[in-house]
Formats: C-alpha cells, structure tokens, sequence
C-alpha cells in the first residue's frame, strides 16, 4: 500500500512542529526571572550547622566500611574459601579504592 507523498510530508511537517512547539515551550517556562537568593551571613553561631550540612553524614559512608581487597587474585583465593562471589569494580578513572 503506497501512502500519497504529499500525505507524508504534510505528516512529517505536524510532527515537526509539534515537537519544535513542546521545545519552546520548555524553553519559555525556564526563561522566567530567577528568585534572588537569599543573603547568608557566616559567623560563629552558625558555622556548626554550616559545617554539619556539608561534611558527610554516617549514612553516605558506608562505601567505605566495607573490607574492600585491592588484590582481584587474593580477593578470588578469599571468596573461594568462603564460597561467594567476587565484584569487579573498575573504570576510566580507575576504581574508587585506589591511594591518593
């Protein structure tokens, strides 16, 4: 079944502009003003809470509490004794485990 060309191209026009339409009307929701923060002043009765918003929390350092094996041949050798399995962590920048 042959679909008329000017068919197609009418359709693939309102697809075109419906979809130029959703950009810009993302664009013009985003173009609003922003709020101008507002002022923070930094002194001593507050530079505790600052300083706790800011460092991490116990909860964001469990990364590290685990035993982690910088060796992938020691790290198979103690899996296979306790019968589990390992995991490989690795990537472009190297993993997270490596010294600074």
């Amino acid at each position: 079944m042959m679909i008329d060309v000017n068919f197609r191209m009418m359709c693939w026009r309102l697809v075109s502009f419906v979809a130029v339409a959703v950009s810009l009307s993302g664009f013009l929701a985003q173009a609003e003003e922003p709020t101008k923060p507002e002022q923070f002043e930094l002194n001593s009765d507050n530079l505790s809470k600052l300083k706790n918003l800011v460092l991490p929390q116990q909860s964001e350092n469990a990364f590290w509490k685990v035993a982690w094996e910088a060796d992938i041949w020691a790290a198979r050798q103690k899996a296979a004794a306790i019968g589990k399995p390992i995991f490989v962590w690795g990537g472009s920048e190297g993993p997270p485990v490596t010294n600074c």
